[in-house]
């Protein structure tokens, strides 16, 4: 009997998911027409046809047959049909899943969803999805976060980045895109950032496949960044897994920081339309969405299609809708006067500031002479007046620009999404196959300053009223409107087969697009109008910034930009598959499953086109970007060993074992480009290869130390390629260099001989690797049911990392010639070298491209923490989950000390956290939701070179408060077909504080929109 019990058990442990299946579905009545045929066929056509989730062993029903089903039926009585005389049975669980179980056993085992083994998704019969990852659960070896539908509903996000964010205390992304619209460039893109290792170390998957990634530049600078998942409308996702370990074992390339994976709803049984909209309580902000499906199968449950559309809208908000950029500019006035930011950095307000470079004001005679008794003055956009510089003396003008240069600036990023997704199936016989469409558009618009603001004058300029040198910041009129575009598709095509022994076999070929286009209608200022402050201007009119406001742009414009500019770029993945998944034999706590995939990818771009005009003679400027290809070879093995019954002794009750190993043969193609200096000759740019092949490793194991009480931990790798942009060096060929050779007698590099410098990146760069360790526990205590405690510690050391800290540096490299010996190359010594008295030959080449020195530490601790329990005719539950991230340690000059970046401000946080409750019954869902985000410092780590505005930023505060936003929703269902929802996010309206450094003014961890509204309404048919 213990036997049976465990053989059912593990059997039902790598078969479906429990997921959800509302009670309209399993009332819904369908049409089927199917023969007597194998019980797991029949089982599964049965899902599909009831669109609910359905668990079998597939052990025991491949060997027992089902009695012929023709007629009208729901889901509960196909099934009471199907098993009769089966000797099974079938329970139904709390989720809406449906289990068949030994009618004997049911009562005594109790459902719990512990994933399939081994086994790909795609590959499990009675799954509605085309995932081609194992599913994995939070109860898994390695710590995975997981997101159902239920709760990426409730959060109410605009985008699955937002979700992501608000959700997912493991992203450390600290700001999108679209919340600094004018330094992004209008991109709506994603960037998820896991462990705050960079969002190129993040992996990004939608239904186990990748995406192309998104082209972000033209020319030597190009490299393909992180797919652009944004497009992607929230109704349409099941669920999202999220592993923050590296996983190349698991996922190839690109999975050092971890893994997102978005899994889609697909076979929509009938039709659903949902509406939704946003508004803010402080205006602006309107946010629409509209998400459409409809879904078809056939009588007999052996096929059918889907159709899925999105298409979303935000307007987005103006800097004057808001008053962080009214409080930045205050703050900025604030620490200018107490002297804390230097006189070139003076505030642009709404009039004309005027700044000293150095010492009081003191008016030229001709203006009446006279010291100010300041170093700062401000006078109106009139036009220049002694009186006036005089009278407001000691003051500057702190009121923002009714222009792009304040209130009519992009705050954030206005949107528009649109999505299609098409899903079909066809069963054959033992075959099957499906097709997917999945086509993603992402848009964004913003509202750009155009010109310069910051003017200096030198003492002796004519158009200079005052004895000393000044700088003059000045609004200028002039804006433009960027626009940028990434779209993505993908078409997947393939076939599953069914073979004996529980196994099954898929292939599918997989060929997607993505396109970036972005065009700038900002047209500034040529830099020769920061030379023209004098009367005979420079190569135009003379320019003053005292002069009246019609008079000042009228001579500005003779230095304004011809035109815009644009950038276009493409990317294309065609990416085959062969997988194949099934049991090898059984262990005591189950069977052992195994899954092996073998990979071929190509990814290349067309190179791209951008267009611009020169910022000193406006000569346009056209680029068009070689080509880049990067083949991929793959090969890959994962195996779930159960080794403990349930009933097994200590510490081996319940024993797991999960092991999965991964080849990676990698080709990038990429061009070199070859520079001769001094002979006039052009540069020639010729393409070539960087080969390696990486292999990846992870081992883990979980077991039960008590009742309730498991154990886990593991072991993995990962790996990331140089990227293209890594690659691709330049070639200098050069007569002389202005460096001495030390071990020469100071010799003028390249005296004796030509020379050869090599700069920028090396195809002889070798992959960055990371490991990382995890150790965890979960509790599920016995005496109180429903409650769930998991702590996991994780550890994740890089090395290898790409640095450029020596980049270009030729005396870096020759001081250190020993620790570099093949970055150094000399000529033989010859009998003239001899007598000179050297004891090396001359330097023919210096590699000064970038190096593999950098390493970095990042450890975490993640909590979570849940209880659920009935009450009356509902359920309450609460939870609790938060990263402590105590140290990200990073090192790039391996002379340097190790340096700290977690909580700073170009670091992730130390903590954040996530926590709230519900209450829900058969029609009302009531709950709250608070996010919180830690303190950080003000100040950079140290690691990279601060930007200006840090510099700026740093004296008005040594770090910036942490933060806690609440959020409430309440859904409502009316007739299982109707749902309404209502969110509320940050419902008490709380300001995220002042931060100088970040573009838009304030802690973008934060939402600008504050206080905000949600509305939404789904009508199925």
């Amino acid at each position: 009997m213990r036997r049976r019990l465990s053989r059912w058990a593990s059997g039902l442990a790598s078969a479906a998911a429990l997921a959800g299946a509302t009670a309209s579905q399993a009332a819904t009545s369908f049409a089927l027409d199917m023969p007597a045929q194998s019980l797991s066929v029949t089982l599964n056509r049965v899902a599909r046809a009831g669109s609910v989730e359905l668990a079998f062993d597939r052990g025991v029903t491949d060997r027992l047959r089902a009695p012929r089903l023709k007629g009208q039926f729901t889901v509960d009585q196909a099934l009471t049909a199907v098993l009769v005389a089966s000797g099974l049975s079938v329970q139904r669980t709390r989720d809406g899943a449906y289990v068949v179980k030994p009618a004997s056993t049911l009562p005594a085992i109790k459902p719990k969803d512990e994933g399939d083994g081994a086994v790909s998704e795609i590959l499990v019969l009675g799954r509605r999805n085309l995932n081609t990852g194992i599913r994995r659960t939070r109860d898994d070896i390695q710590p995975y976060d997981v997101a159902l539908d239920d709760t990426i509903r409730t959060a109410g996000a605009s985008d699955i980045e937002a979700f992501l964010r608000r959700a997912m205390p493991a992203n450390a992304q600290s700001a999108s895109l679209a919340q600094a619209p004018v330094a992004n460039a209008a991109s709506a893109r994603s960037r998820l950032d896991l462990l705050g290792l960079g969002s190129g170390q993040t992996l990004v998957l939608v239904d186990g496949r990748r995406l192309p990634s998104v082209p972000d530049a033209v020319g030597n600078g190009a490299g393909f960044v992180q797919a652009d998942i944004n497009g992607v409308p929230l109704a349409a996702v099941e669920r999202i897994e999220v592993l923050t370990a590296a996983a190349g074992a698991l996922h190839g390339a690109g999975a050092t920081g971890g893994v997102v994976n978005i899994i889609l709803r697909r076979d929509y049984q009938g039709a659903e339309v949902g509406v939704t909209q946003g508004f803010t309580q402080h205006g602006g902000g309107l946010a629409s969405r509209l998400d459409a499906s409809i879904g078809r199968t056939s009588r007999d449950g052996r096929g059918g299609v889907s159709v899925r559309i999105g298409l979303a809208k935000d307007q987005g908000l103006d800097v004057g809708e808001r008053s962080f950029g009214e409080r930045a500019l205050l703050a900025n006035g604030a620490d200018f006067a107490a002297g804390k930011i230097i006189a070139p950095y003076v505030p642009l307000g709404a009039a004309v500031n005027v700044t000293s470079s150095g010492g009081a004001l003191t008016l030229k005679p001709a203006y009446g002479g006279g010291a100010l008794g300041s170093a700062y003055t401000n006078f109106a956009l009139s036009g220049f007046t002694a009186a006036e510089a005089v009278a407001n003396a000691g003051k500057l003008n702190l009121e923002l620009p009714a222009d792009a240069f304040g209130e009519t600036q992009s705050l954030t990023t206005r949107t528009l999404r649109r999505s299609l997704i098409v899903s079909a199936r066809q069963e054959v016989g033992i075959l099957e196959g499906f097709f997917d469409y999945l086509f993603l558009d992402n848009r964004g618009r913003a509202l750009a300053p155009a010109g310069y603001a910051i003017l200096s004058l030198s003492a002796n300029s004519a158009y200079n009223p005052f004895e000393q040198s000044v700088y003059v910041s000045r609004s200028v009129p002039w804006d433009g409107l960027i626009r940028n575009r990434s779209a993505s598709q993908r078409a997947t095509a393939g076939l599953i087969a069914r073979l004996p022994r529980g196994w099954m076999v898929e292939g599918d070929l997989s060929l997607s697009r993505s396109r970036v286009k972005v065009t700038n209608d900002a047209r500034g200022a040529i830099i020769n109008a920061t030379l023209a402050t004098a009367p005979d201007g420079f190569a135009g009119p003379g320019l003053s910034p005292f002069a009246s406001q019609d008079a000042f742009l009228a001579a500005y414009r003779a230095y304004q930009v011809t035109n815009g500019a644009f950038m276009k770029q493409d990317d294309t993945l065609a990416d085959f598959n062969l997988r194949a998944s099934g049991p090898l034999w059984r262990l005591p706590g189950g069977p052992l499953t195994m899954t092996v995939i073998a990979e071929a990818a190509r990814e290349r771009t067309s190179g791209g086109e951008s267009f611009a005009f020169d910022a000193i003679s406006q000569a346009p400027l056209t680029l068009r970007g070689a080509r880049l290809r990067l083949t991929t070879r793959s090969a890959s093995a994962e195996w779930r060993a159960p080794l403990g019954a349930p009933d097994a002794p200590w510490l081996l009750r319940g024993l797991e074992l999960q092991a999965a190993v991964r080849g990676d043969a990698y080709r990038m193609t990429a061009p070199q480009t070859y520079q001769s200096l001094g002979d006039g000759a052009l540069a020639v740019t010729r393409p070539e290869m960087s080969e390696h092949t990486v292999l990846a490793k992870t081992l883990g194991l979980k077991t039960f130390a008590a009742d309730g009480v498991m154990l886990r931990a593991s072991y993995s790798e990962g790996h990331l390629p140089p990227r293209s942009d890594q690659v691709q060096s330049l070639i200098l060929s050069v007569r002389f260099w202005p460096r001495t050779d030390p071990r020469r007698g100071g010799e003028i590099l390249g005296a004796a001989g030509p020379l050869t410098i090599i700069q920028n990146g090396s195809p002889k760069l070798d992959p960055e690797r990371a490991r990382t360790y995890s150790l965890g526990v979960v509790v599920e205590p016995r005496w109180l049911t429903g409650a769930r405690l998991s702590v996991d510690y994780l550890r994740t050391a890089k090395r290898h990392e790409i640095t450029t800290f020596a980049a270009g540096d030729v005396a870096y490299f020759l001081a250190r010639e020993a620790s570099y010996p093949t970055r150094i190359v000399r000529a033989p010594l010859t009998d003239a070298d001899r007598a000179n008295g050297y004891t090396v030959g001359a330097v023919t080449l210096i590699d000064t491209s970038a190096l593999n020195s950098g390493r970095s530490v990042v450890e975490t601790f993640d909590v979570s923490a849940e209880y659920r329990r009935a009450v009356g005719q509902g359920s309450v539950s609460g939870y609790l989950r938060g990263v402590w991230l105590p140290s990200y340690r990073r090192i790039a000059n391996p002379e340097k000390p190790w340096i700290e970046t977690a909580g700073y401000s170009d670091g992730p946080l130390r903590f954040r956290a996530l926590a709230g409750g519900q209450w829900t019954n058969d029609a009302l869902s009531l709950g709250l939701n608070a996010q919180y985000y830690g303190r950080y410092r003000v100040a950079a780590s140290g690691f990279t070179a601060a930007p200006t505005n840090l510099a700026i930023a740093q004296p008005h505060g040594s770090r910036i408060a942490s933060q806690v936003y609440l959020d409430a929703f309440a859904g409502w269902s009316i007739g299982g077909r109707t749902q309404v929802q209502a969110i509320v996010h940050n419902l008490l309206d709380a300001t995220p504080p002042l931060a100088l450094a970040a573009p838009t003014g304030y802690s973008t961890y934060g939402d600008a929109r504050e206080r905000s509204f949600q509305i939404s309404l789904t009508q199925r048919f």
